[in-house]
C-alpha cells in the first residue's frame, strides 16, 4: 500500500531565481522536515515555474529536481 501524500504549492527563492512549484509531502510531514531530511541533497518540485530576480518567466518544466544547497527559503504560495 502506498503512503498517503499531499502536494503543496510552494515558492523557492534561491540567489538568482524565484521557484514555483508543488512539493509532495507523505502523512505527518511538514515542509521543514523535508528540508531538514540529512542523505536528501536534491528536492523534487512538479508543475515547475522558473522565474529570474526580476519576476520574468524563464522556463516552465513537469518537474525538477532542485539542489537543496541552493535554497534560500520557501514559502507555501
Amino acid at each position: 500500500m502506498a503512503p498517503e501524500q499531499r502536494q503543496i504549492r510552494v515558492i523557492v527563492c534561491t540567489d538568482r531565481h524565484r521557484i514555483e512549484g508543488e512539493l509532495t509531502l507523505y502523512k505527518g510531514e511538514h515542509v521543514p522536515d523535508k528540508m531538514n531530511t540529512e542523505g536528501r541533497q536534491y528536492e523534487s518540485l512538479v508543475d515547475v515555474k522558473i522565474f529570474s530576480a526580476d519576476g520574468n518567466l524563464l522556463y516552465e518544466t513537469p518537474w525538477l529536481a532542485l539542489n537543496k544547497r541552493h535554497i534560500v527559503w520557501m514559502a507555501p504560495l
